[in-house]
């Protein structure tokens, strides 16, 4: 297992775990893979493009499998909490990059 999946799984547990704690209608229902090695994080289109497979992520492991699918009730409660553990996650994986690389996008 290679460190973004990793980093991915134990990320999708605590979502899950902490779904749990939430009324048994919100848990989750699937999962999710995010790959971003293929991303340049260095450049917005690379960073918002991380953002976007992250949010995908959300709505896959919740239930809803397109963007333009309005979320109703568990499924949408469980999108905000996953997504919103997601968000810190991509905050993390950029913040760890520009750690290593010395490179920041300008912040917008």
């Amino acid at each position: 297992m290679n460190t973004h999946s990793a980093i991915l799984a134990a990320t999708l547990s605590a979502a899950l775990l902490s779904a749990t704690t939430a009324p048994a209608a919100a848990a989750p229902s699937g999962q999710a893979s995010v790959s971003y090695s293929d991303l340049d994080l260095s450049t917005d289109a690379g960073r918002a493009e991380l953002a976007a497979r992250y949010d995908q992520a959300a709505r896959q492991i919740c239930g809803g499998s397109d963007a333009s699918q309005k979320l109703h009730g568990k499924e949408r409660y469980c999108y905000e909490s996953t997504s919103k553990q997601l968000k810190a996650r991509v905050a993390s994986i950029l913040s760890d990059h520009d750690a290593k690389t010395g490179v920041a996008v300008a912040a917008r």
